[in-house]
């Protein structure tokens, strides 16, 4: 850390970062924004107050009813159960009844250059525009709605420590940043007191989060450790990476679940307000069963979602995954991953959706297929920094894309092929004959952050920015965009307001 960081008193934080700096803690740690709000009731229609429901479709989200002779009202389609709608259960030709070929007035079934509403108004899921909770839930489509702004930033600890692309804590661009994640803190699996990590740590701690959260007196010693470590070092909050609860696999318990809970009731109890707190949580239904989200929401400010590492060399020894390539950032499979939040009640404003910033990468077991349902034979080798098979840092992958562009390999073949998976968001690479990455970049990013303006999630996190400059570029484009919309809807909302 920062010699900023140090000493007895807490550092002012960086203005550029915006708000605060906590520590990412495996248990990781970081900072919190300020709480954002919903865009409800805030445009005028032509009468010059609130939007009303003349100026917009009626009903809850939009939509009404209708029966055989009576066609919806505003004009949308009339299904056999008798409600309005634009979506295929209601214009579909086996169960609509009237109105089939109408369009919606915003979303993905509006006509084509119609799917954005204006003055950033919400549309609710069935198509229909509007300004109240109805039209602005979770269930919203391409409802750009105000988030909490949260644009977070992992560092790992070990990045100083590399034998080439070494990254001090004073190299970081923070531009942008809300928050700063120093991964990781560790805790000892007796004491239950923050120390250094051991190199044998993951056989040393594999029981520890469950055996500190198993009883009060283990929790009340990881709590005050906690609070004397962020104190000592200048840290505002932290983010509890429990990797996992319930899985008897990482030396998981059942009783993990509720326990988590009363965990974090605890620690929001002892922070009094001075520190910030914030969980991450896997992409994985798998794992994510184990987590009881909806009891956590009240002592939770918000949740980092890994939507990355869903898949790797670890899919070989699955039995429902196989070792097939397939990579490891999928927008479809992140989509599916936040659908179990929204179905256990969590608020898309308190959902962070994480960015991978390196690629996943196999060893082909048959270089001439690189497509869906080829298998890998085992991970991709080292990078020149990473050093770890199956992993290449954003400057490996830019650096080898650089070396070998225009290059052929022996076979006659291009040295490296990049190919854009649009549906999946995500850019997959093949070089040195028998390799196979999947990566982000500019094309991609800007993908997830309209999926994430749709969803009107809380924000972004990415793993992580010292993984090279091509990482930090591509975050600080994605960023500076967000932020030069946001400013720009601003700003037009106040002079038409003022008009």
């Amino acid at each position: 850390m920062t010699e900023a960081c140090r000493g007895s008193q807490r550092p002012r934080p960086s203005q550029e970062i915006f708000g605060s700096m906590l520590i990412r803690i495996f248990l990781t740690a970081f900072g919190f924004p300020e709480s954002g709000r919903h865009a409800t009731e805030t445009t005028r229609g032509n009468n010059g107050g609130k939007l009303n429901k003349r100026d917009l479709d009626w009903g809850p989200g939009g939509e009404g009813t209708c029966a055989p002779g009576t066609p919806c009202a505003n004009g949308a389609c009339c299904n056999s159960s008798g409600i309005c709608g634009y979506s295929p259960d209601h214009c579909g030709p086996a169960t609509c009844i009237s109105n089939c070929d109408a369009k919606a007035s915003c979303g993905r079934y509006a006509p084509a250059g119609k799917e954005k509403y204006p003055l950033n108004v919400c549309c609710s899921r069935h198509g229909f525009c509007g300004t109240t909770a109805e039209f602005c839930g979770t269930g919203c489509d391409r409802c750009h709605r105000r988030s909490s702004g949260r644009n977070i930033g992992y560092y790992e600890s070990w990045a100083n420590t590399r034998q080439c692309d070494r990254v001090r804590p004073q190299d970081l661009d923070l531009f942008g940043l809300t928050h700063l994640n120093f991964a990781f803190a560790f805790f000892h699996p007796t004491t239950f007191e923050v120390t250094a990590m051991d190199k044998n740590a993951e056989s040393l701690t594999r029981h520890a989060f469950s055996d500190m959260a198993s009883t009060s007196a283990n929790k009340a010693k990881f709590i005050e450790s906690i609070i004397h470590f962020m104190n000592t070092y200048g840290f505002q909050g932290v983010d509890i990476d429990w990797e996992y609860p319930g899985a008897t696999a990482r030396g998981g318990r059942p009783e993990d679940k509720a326990n988590f809970v009363v965990l974090c009731r605890e620690m929001q109890a002892a922070f009094a307000g001075k520190f910030g707190l914030a969980v991450t949580l896997p992409a994985s239904f798998w794992y994510l069963q184990h987590f009881d989200v909806k009891a956590m929401v009240p002592y939770v400010p918000w949740f980092n979602v890994m939507t990355y590492d869903v898949h790797g060399v670890g899919d070989r020894d699955n039995r429902y995954t196989g070792p097939y390539i397939r990579p490891h950032i999928n927008l479809t499979e992140s989509d599916d991953a936040l659908g179990l939040l929204w179905r256990a009640g969590v608020n898309a404003a308190n959902v962070v959706m994480g960015l991978g910033y390196y690629g996943r990468s196999f060893t082909l077991a048959d270089p001439t297929c690189t497509g869906p349902g080829c298998l890998f034979q085992e991970g991709g080798a080292k990078g020149d920094c990473t050093d770890s098979m199956g992993i290449l840092s954003a400057a490996d992958i830019d650096r080898i894309i650089k070396a070998n562009a225009g290059k052929r390999d022996v076979h006659g073949r291009a040295a490296v092929g990049v190919i854009h998976d649009e549906a999946a968001a995500v850019k997959i690479a093949t070089f040195g004959g028998n390799q196979w990455v999947s990566c982000d970049d500019e094309d991609t990013f800007s993908a997830k952050k309209q999926f994430g303006m749709r969803l009107g999630l809380g924000g972004y996190m990415a793993w992580a920015i010292d993984q090279g400059v091509f990482g930090i570029r591509r975050l600080r484009a994605l960023l500076c965009r967000i932020h030069r919309r946001r400013h720009m809807l601003r700003h037009l909302l106040r002079r038409y307001l003022r008009a």
